[in-house]
């Protein structure tokens, strides 16, 4: 009697099992065949819920190719996840600070341009991720300061005589309103959980930090992005939290420029002073450069 429907089934059902035992041995030759037609084999997959190759992603009849999919699968690396839980329920405070940050200057330059789409916005990001860390108690966040901020905001791009190719600047009522306390030595997912002074050292999109003082002179800097500083537009944490006792510079800390010298960028001029009129000066009456860059 033929055993061909037989094979089929355990070809289908075992082919991990076919690809190791090299098809069905003798006594499934052996063995009669039921009456009637066979019933064919529920559909898989052919991905696991990770995403990552199952047996039946491999080529019908290919014993080989089953071998391989079954390999990668069990090889594949976990993927990266992000340092802050992005599937929390969202925080009223970091939906209306987010919403004035990107939001509002988005529905403004759209009304100015007589546009109907605001583009891509961020502010979804930038609540889930600021939700986040308000909800682990790494940061701190008053109603005052956003309120501030929702004002301030409001202000800056009222009318439209602020168009212009580059955004306009951060209100310094939005800047450095998130507070951290973390101490040094902390695991850190932002600079702005740490300390004032402190940096978050060897920070990354998907890997933690450590609260750290400021590096000498030669360290490595600016290797990672802090994403929560970026989306929040906290500028002013370069100042706050310096990777660097001078400034940053490809990726290598140097020694600040002395006052009086000449200057183009704030952060030449060190934590403690500014660039001014083209010359690193600690007089916090000297206005800062446009967007800090001389």
């Amino acid at each position: 009697m033929s055993t061909l429907p037989s094979c089929r089934l355990a070809f289908a059902g075992l082919l991990a099992a076919a690809a190791l035992a090299g098809g069905c041995g003798r006594e499934e030759r052996d063995a009669p065949v039921a009456a009637g037609p066979a019933t064919p084999p529920a559909p898989a997959s052919a991905t696991d819920p990770q995403g990552r190759p199952t047996l039946a992603s491999a080529p019908a009849g290919s014993a080989e190719a089953a071998a391989r999919a079954l390999a990668a699968a069990n090889d594949a690396p976990e993927l990266p996840q992000p340092v802050y839980a992005l599937d929390g329920s969202a925080n009223p405070l970091a939906a209306r600070l987010c919403e004035a940050l990107h939001t509002l200057p988005a529905r403004r330059r759209a009304a100015c341009s007589e546009r109907k789409s605001l583009g891509y916005l961020v502010t979804g990001d930038c609540t889930a991720m600021l939700s986040a860390a308000l909800a682990q108690g790494a940061l701190k966040l008053s109603e005052s300061s956003v309120t501030a901020c929702e004002n301030a905001m409001s202000e800056a791009y009222a009318g439209c005589d602020w168009m212009g190719p580059l955004p306009a600047s951060v209100p310094t009522a939005c800047d450095g309103i998130l507070s951290g306390g973390l101490s040094a030595g902390r695991t850190c997912r932002s600079a702005l959980e740490c300390s004032p002074g402190l940096a978050c050292r060897g920070l990354a999109p998907t890997t933690p930090g450590v609260c750290a003082p400021p590096a000498h002179r030669g360290h490595a800097c600016q290797t990672g992005i802090d994403p929560l500083a970026a989306l929040t537009r906290q500028h002013s944490a370069a100042h706050t939290h310096p990777e660097c006792e001078g400034y940053c510079a490809h990726h290598r800390c140097q020694d600040a420029t002395a006052a009086n010298a000449p200057c183009r960028t704030n952060l030449e001029c060190g934590p403690t002073a500014h660039c001014a009129a083209g010359a690193c000066t600690e007089d916090p009456a000297a206005p800062n450069c446009p967007n800090g860059g001389c």
